[in-house]
């Protein structure tokens, strides 16, 4: 269903083999990164002995042992491991080789695993990780957001990016299930495929095994039921187990599928009336490279028709995904050689996007103020603004504050931040601490890191050093690896201005938690210029 040659093809041909590589074969390369990233499958000792062993080593029991891993661990066969790699039909990778990977509670340990093994692996082989990276970065760009912005790589984020490789690949996986040819929907009574859901799926809890297998018993006659397992495929899902018979107890994991999740989404927006929510979502997929071998345009074309449908039964994410659509082409427009020519047609799909903005915003999206805001607001558009607001007919005060304060009526806590910011440039103080405050008050990390920088810090405009931290720790403690930074560097201050050895060590240990908390979190939500500034810490 997907390209001949797996992202995961890719990468063995990048890490294994001859030349600057990290592993002998693909044998190696298998075991390593589906084996020992694995806790119950490799021991904890062995990982150690990886993160400290170097090149010329003593040929001890734990490098014995390590190199048995990677010539069998899992698998010593060649050939079953090439058609795993490849994906072949009825030889895709064993769930219990990868179901580590559908966890994201085991993302943290795996990330440190790899780590381990590209440290170990490149002073076995004397591998420059560098020129491998940049390989990577050629080749398998597409394949890791992370890849993608960053512009070098230490072990850890490199073993990050290897993470994140291997989870497109799964996602993107044939079906391990028997495909079964089932024919579409057509046409339904909808109010009885309500009730039948009810009645047959919805009684259950979200969250147990029970509701899972009730969907897939239902998805083949039941448009939502359809729907609703597309969604568990798209994201992979954690279901719990429970024997009241007293049996086991645990959990079962449904691992993203791709594949899965694009057969019943396209399945239920078959039907006649047909089901918004699918409608959209398949739209959603073919948007992002998700269904299969299109080109570009195909799938622009494609999820055009499938969002406009969705539009059409009011759905109001379909008709912002119709203006995300038209300024996709707009800026495609502005970006062509010879841009200055085709002035009109980009005001036209421009004056288009802001429309289908406007009108999501009245049928009660957030989403539509969200995106008519950062459109009013980026200086990109400053040509063609008023010719594309005139033509949509959009008259009135037409600004960014404006939208943004719809959105924040509408309780969206990122349009909060983003009000504020905007209210600190625009000079409204007093408005921005009051939204700022809100904000924090709702757990959005940003919101007190701004508030400690821009309000309480040194160069702040009221500085408090007491509530300057007090903010930036709650930033830290919601996720901010930006705030962790800057905690970092305070701790590094005191240190410098310690007076006993005792309080200069506390602090530098202090320090030390910061940074390395800054860089989990910025592991989860990237940001190139905090991982370049936290590379001067190490």
């Amino acid at each position: 269903m997907f390209q001949k040659e797996t992202v995961l093809r890719k990468l063995q041909k990048i890490l294994s083999g001859k030349g600057n590589k990290l592993f002998d074969n693909q044998v190696f390369f298998y075991n390593a990164i589906f084996g020992m990233t694995n806790s119950e499958a490799f021991p904890e000792e062995l990982i150690a002995y990886m993160e400290t062993a170097e090149r010329d080593g003593p040929r001890e029991r734990g490098r014995q042992d390590i190199e048995a891993f990677f010539k069998g661990g899992l698998d010593n066969s060649s050939s079953n491991i090439g058609k795993h790699i490849n994906d072949d039909p009825g030889m895709g990778i064993p769930k219990f080789h990868c179901v580590h990977y559908a966890q994201a509670e085991h993302k943290r340990e795996i990330c440190k695993r790899l780590a381990a093994v590209l440290r170990y692996s490149a002073n076995r082989h004397g591998t420059d990780l560098g020129e491998l990276f940049l390989r990577l970065k050629g080749e398998l760009s597409c394949a890791s957001g992370i890849l993608a912005q960053a512009e070098t790589a230490d072990g850890m984020l490199l073993a990050t990016i290897l993470y994140e490789i291997v989870q497109t690949y799964l996602g993107e996986r044939r079906s391990p299930e028997e495909s079964v040819e089932e024919t579409a929907f057509g046409k339904v009574n909808m109010k009885r495929q309500v009730e039948e859901y009810y009645l047959t799926c919805d009684c259950y809890e979200a969250t147990s095994i029970d509701f899972f297998f009730a969907l897939r018993r239902m998805a083949g006659q039941n448009v939502i039921a359809s729907s609703n397992l597309a969604g568990f495929y798209y994201v992979g899902m954690e279901f719990v187990v429970k024997n009241e018979a007293g049996g086991p107890n645990g959990t079962y994991v449904v691992e993203r599928n791709l594949e899965q999740a694009a057969h019943y989404f396209k399945r239920a927006a078959s039907s006649q009336p047909p089901y918004a929510p699918a409608l959209y979502s398949y739209g959603y997929m073919l948007l992002h490279d998700e269904t299969g071998e299109l080109s570009a345009e195909q799938r622009m074309e494609e999820s055009e028709r499938y969002y406009r449908l969705a539009a059409a039964q009011k759905f109001h994410h379909a008709v912002s995904g119709l203006g995300d659509l038209a300024l996709l082409r707009a800026d495609r427009l502005r970006k062509q050689p010879g841009a200055e020519a085709r002035s009109e047609e980009i005001v036209t799909e421009l004056a288009a996007a802001i429309s289908y903005f406007d009108q999501a915003e009245r049928m009660g999206s957030f989403w539509g103020p969200i995106k008519a805001a950062q459109f009013l607001d980026n200086p990109a558009y400053e040509p063609y603004r008023e010719q594309a607001l005139a033509k949509a007919g959009l008259t009135g005060e037409q600004t960014a504050r404006t939208r943004w304060k719809q959105a924040v009526a509408m309780g969206n806590v990122f349009a909060m931040d983003e009000l504020a910011m905007l209210d600190l440039r625009l000079g409204y103080i007093e408005e921005a601490r009051e939204m700022l405050e809100q904000a924090a008050g709702m757990n959005y990390p940003n919101a007190s890191y701004h508030l400690a920088r821009h309000f309480y810090g040194a160069d702040g405009i009221r500085p408090d050093d007491q509530k300057y931290r007090r903010y930036l720790e709650k930033a830290s403690h919601d996720g901010s690896a930006r705030a962790s930074l800057v905690l970092g560097k305070l701790a590094l201050a005191a240190h410098g201005a310690a007076k006993t050895t005792e309080e200069k060590l506390n602090q530098q240990k202090l320090a030390s938690a910061w940074f390395q908390k800054a860089e989990e979190q910025n592991f989860a939500c990237f940001e190139k210029d905090v991982y370049e500034q936290l590379r001067q810490y190490k």
